[in-house]
């Protein structure tokens, strides 16, 4: 049982919830295939609920609306970009279970490659032993 805050911030548990944003380790095609359905819904809904705030705040009729509704916008763009870093980083861990450099993610800035690269991602196993980048996932 934790008994401070100190404690509860160091215990091992917390610090695995930032390892998403890490581009250290293998993930399996589950993970990955899961990992990305999961950042592209909420990519979605963020630039969705971005674009109707935005909208919504053109027509408020008061100060105190008009920032509340840019401020919830901002958070909503905070939203957009760690969805983004997340599926980034997902990828570079999926290069990096079949052992190739997670620089082959800048792939996904190109249109029809970046497709490419992640249904190959998708359906490529990964190697079953321990590579330069760690041991298989689980």
């Amino acid at each position: 049982m934790l008994h401070s805050l100190e404690e509860y911030i160091t215990d091992w548990h917390w610090t695995n919830v930032f390892q998403v944003f890490l581009p250290e380790g293998r993930t399996s095609r589950f993970n990955y295939g899961f990992g990305m359905i999961l950042g592209i819904t909420c990519l979605t809904a963020s630039i969705l609920a971005v674009q109707y705030l935005f909208n919504f705040s053109m027509c408020a009729d008061d100060t105190f609306t008009f920032t509340i509704l840019v401020l919830l916008s901002l958070l909503a763009t905070m939203k957009i970009l760690l969805s983004v870093i997340f599926m980034l980083m997902l990828n570079v861990k999926r290069l990096h279970d079949i052992n190739e450099s997670g620089l082959w993610t800048c792939l996904l800035l190109m249109p029809v490659l970046g497709a490419i690269l992640v249904v190959f991602l998708l359906f490529v196993p990964g190697y079953t032993f321990r590579n330069q980048f760690g041991v298989p996932p689980a």
